[in-house]
């Protein structure tokens, strides 16, 4: 195999892994917003709870 067609293959690696990091990090951010929604949900909730216990 010739340099040129490692050269191809290594930037095709390169390309696949930026793909999957790209991916991975998509789903971090999902993950965060999903994790910060339902922080939020549980806050309202018990914020709701307490000022009817307070009237």
């Amino acid at each position: 195999m010739g340099i040129r067609e490692e050269l191809a293959e290594e930037k095709q690696r390169h390309s696949t892994l930026l793909a999957e990091i790209r991916s991975l990090n998509e789903v971090v951010g999902r993950y965060e917003q999903s994790e910060k929604a339902s922080l939020q949900a549980a806050l309202d909730e018990t914020l709701n709870r307490l000022k009817l216990q307070a009237g």
